[in-house]
């Protein structure tokens, strides 16, 4: 009853064949906690590529029950494939598994026909570090599937941060020769007259313009800084 219930669900969309991911095994020597993070972008990618109606394994255990998803989950002879593409009405059966060997990491992606369990396509990658398990799965369902490999995410550049630190340097600088100039122009007013006391006064005067100088280049420099790094994270 379960069997024709979830394919009865399944059977009112009918634009394109339909993909059930049943997930990642994870094999020794490498967590489930991966294998599911691999299931997810493997759904993502096989969504991507426009060619299928896909079913993420976390969808499958909403139609068939978790418990029951689970004993279907990790079935490997044709019998009890043939009882999931029954079950769920699908096409294809997307069935992949990570482990390793040594040091390596070896990602394996098998295709299924989902009404004679047959195995249509399979493919594997191997890499040397588990960081790079993410980019090898896109590679593969970008060979099998036809899947855009995902965007590159751009780089930051340097410069806005650069121009923030030296408007604060500029602004720092401004502060100290500001602070000189304003000991000068005391020490001028506490002064007798004198002609030292009017280069007291000429160099205070010197001195604080040159702080205004500086104060206005930090001003346009972290303002400059500020508006590049806006339109570097809207162009992400």
């Amino acid at each position: 009853m379960w069997m024709l219930t979830v394919a009865a669900l399944l059977a009112a969309t009918e634009a394109r064949p339909k993909a059930a991911v049943l997930g990642v095994r994870a094999e020794a020597g490498v967590s489930q906690g991966v294998g599911n993070t691999l299931a997810t972008l493997l759904t993502e990618d096989l969504a991507r590529s426009g060619r299928f109606d896909v079913y993420s394994s976390q969808e499958l255990a909403v139609m068939l029950g978790v418990e029951r998803q689970r004993q279907l989950g990790n079935c490997s002879d044709d019998s009890c494939l043939e009882e999931i593409g029954a079950a769920l009405g699908a096409d294809k059966l997307i069935d992949a598994s990570v482990g390793t060997i040594g040091n390596l990491r070896v990602l394996s992606v098998r295709v299924i026909d989902g009404k004679t369990s047959k195995v249509e396509q399979r493919e594997s990658a191997t890499v040397d570090d588990e960081t790079k398990l993410a980019d090898a799965l896109h590679e593969l369902t970008a060979k099998m599937f036809g899947a855009p490999l995902p965007a590159a995410k751009k780089s930051r550049s340097a410069v806005p941060f650069v121009l923030l630190g030296a408007g604060g340097a500029l602004a720092i600088g401004g502060g100290a020769v500001g602070a000189v100039a304003l000991g000068n122009y005391n020490a001028y007013r506490a002064a007798p007259a004198s002609p030292d006391r009017e280069a007291m006064h000429s160099d205070a005067r010197v001195l604080a313009g040159v702080a205004d100088g500086l104060y206005a280049a930090a001003l346009v420099t972290a303002a400059v800084g500020v508006v590049l790094l806006i339109v570097q994270g809207r162009g992400e």
